[in-house]
C-alpha cells in the first residue's frame, strides 16, 4: 500500500496548480525546468518526492520561488474524501 504525506499530497497539488495556471503542458514545464515530461506527472501525482534542486527548478520555470510553493503547500488543505476514495492510499504524517 503507497503511504502519502499529507505534505507530498499538498506540494504535488501546488505543482499541478501553477503548471495549470500557467497554461503550460506538462511538457513545457518539463522543458523549462530540465526534467523529463513523465517525471512532472509522477510529482503532480505525489508518486515522486523531488530532491530541493529539482523543487527548485520546477519553482524557477513557473518564476516562483520554492520557498512560497513550499509555504502554499503547507497552507493547503486537503480534499481527505477524494482521496481517501482513491484505492491503496493512505495517509502518513
Amino acid at each position: 500500500m503507497a503511504r502519502l504525506s499529507q505534505f507530498t499530497v499538498s506540494f504535488a497539488r501546488v505543482v499541478r496548480k501553477h503548471r495549470a495556471q500557467g497554461g503550460l503542458s506538462k511538457e513545457a514545464l518539463a522543458e523549462a525546468a530540465g526534467i523529463h515530461h513523465t517525471y512532472v506527472g509522477l510529482l503532480e501525482r505525489g508518486e515522486r518526492k523531488p530532491t530541493i534542486e529539482v523543487a527548485e527548478r520546477v519553482a524557477r520555470a513557473r518564476g516562483k520561488k520554492l520557498s512560497a510553493l513550499i509555504a502554499e503547500a503547507e497552507r493547503s488543505p486537503l480534499n481527505w474524501i477524494s482521496l481517501a476514495e482513491k484505492p491503496g492510499f493512505s495517509f502518513s504524517s
